[in-house]
């Protein structure tokens, strides 16, 4: 008898933890969705409104908009590109070309834009439960994003360029996702299938934007934490231990594909496409001098919360109002956390934490990016500023949201040991 009342009283507590879960996730979601909500107010910003009139274009030359006449337009490009400046991004032109051809009214294109910056949002979220098994980081990432996620003035990559990077990142978080679902599977007949998948997904990653090329370690990272889930590694962390470790896990067979991939691309755009090119300039000169370090030290805290906040921007009653209702949802989840998951005994995947210090590594490898390559192109040297920053910047909001909630998973670890279950 006492045996049946435990055995209710446990299913009663797992369905009262699922639905606190649930509500935080659908919290998490909401918050993330209003905070990027002002793409679906915005118009054309960038190179989007020139690359608006392509389908108009494509239709003089050919006398058509057929997708056949949308994918040659976008070769065309692609190769005068490689060709004149030794850029390989095909996939970003021809998503350039699809996404202008057939959506053709502004409304049509800011929610294209808006969906795919929400469920770029999403999939992060996503890797970083698989990484870290925990529901807090997980929804708590999606929120932080919610604050450090900024629209800017000048290069906006959520508002402009064809979401150029949204799609970028998207396919990386896809591609780190599966590879760490192939290391899950052990030995498992089907894993090399879905690593070549991995790999394709994290070429076209490249093939959409050069940052990419430099996001590699976080597919390495991901796939190495999944090994750990099979092995139960509990050693202790260390970074020359991590360092050994990792270098095995990339020539692990079922790594293999993704190492292939970054390898190609590095050998024909570097070394074959750069040598080659015959127009490189401007932006696409890189050089090295004493100005390049305060140019990628001012990149570093560009995905503070609010760091680019201009006051004199604010010309609405809306936007007045925004920014303190962040900052209510932040407290209320806060306070949700705290309260309400203090009954939960157990998180509901019941396998080791992989160590956070991983986690931080991906802060740094998100954080990097932006500031390398500006503080290699001679044309930023002098105008580069925490406020003034490229497209890159998207990688670091991503870079700080993650850090943000992992330092809170450390506040509360300490000040509410038992509560943190979640």
């Amino acid at each position: 008898m006492i045996a049946e009342n435990m055995g209710r009283i446990h299913k009663i507590i797992g369905f009262l933890s699922i639905q606190k879960i649930l509500s935080l996730w659908v919290l998490s979601i909401m918050s993330w969705m209003v905070s990027i909500s002002p793409i679906l107010r915005s118009s054309w910003s960038g190179d989007d409104w020139p690359s608006s009139q392509a389908p108009y274009w494509i239709q003089w030359r050919s006398g058509s908009l057929k997708f056949s006449e949308v994918v040659l337009d976008s070769i065309y490009y692609t190769r005068a590109w490689m060709f004149g400046q030794g850029r390989f991004y095909p996939f970003a032109y021809l998503e350039n070309r699809i996404q202008f051809s057939y959506l053709q009214e502004l409304w049509q294109y800011k929610l294209f834009q808006f969906l795919l910056l929400s469920v770029t949002g999403l999939a992060f979220s996503f890797l970083i439960f698989r990484l870290s098994q925990s529901h807090f980081l997980a929804v708590g990432v999606l929120f932080t994003l919610s604050i450090t996620v900024q629209f800017r003035t000048g290069f906006d990559p959520h508002l402009a360029f064809s979401s150029l990077l949204s799609s970028m990142l998207l396919k990386v978080f896809i591609a780190a996702i599966i590879i760490n679902s192939v290391a899950r599977t052990s030995k498992s007949k089907n894993s090399r299938k879905y690593s070549y998948l991995s790999s394709l997904i994290f070429f076209s990653a490249m093939g959409t934007y050069e940052l990419s090329f430099l996001l590699f370690p976080i597919l390495l990272i991901a796939f190495y934490i999944g090994t750990e889930r099979i092995q139960k590694n509990g050693q202790k962390f260390t970074i020359l231990a991590w360092i050994d470790n990792a270098l095995m896990c990339m020539f692990d067979k079922r790594f293999r594909p993704v190492l292939y991939a970054w390898l190609f691309y590095a050998f024909f755009v570097f070394g074959i496409l750069r040598s080659i090119a015959k127009d490189i300039s401007g932006a696409y000169v890189f050089g090295l001098s004493d100005k390049s370090i305060p140019v990628f030290l001012s990149q570093l805290p560009t995905g503070i919360p609010f760091v680019s906040f201009k006051p004199e921007e604010i010309s609405t009653f809306s936007l007045r109002i925004f920014v303190p209702m962040l900052f209510l949802m932040f407290i209320l989840i806060v306070v949700t956390i705290q309260n309400n998951i203090k009954n939960l005994q157990q998180d509901l995947v019941k396998v080791e934490k992989s160590s956070r210090s991983q986690l931080f590594a991906i802060c740094l490898i998100l954080n990097l990016p932006a500031g390398i390559v500006m503080s290699l192109q001679e044309i930023w040297w002098d105008k580069a500023t925490v406020t003034n920053s490229y497209l890159g910047v998207i990688l670091n909001e991503f870079a700080i949201a993650l850090l943000i909630i992992l330092c809170l998973e450390q506040i509360f670890n300490k000040l509410y040991p038992q509560r943190l279950t979640l």
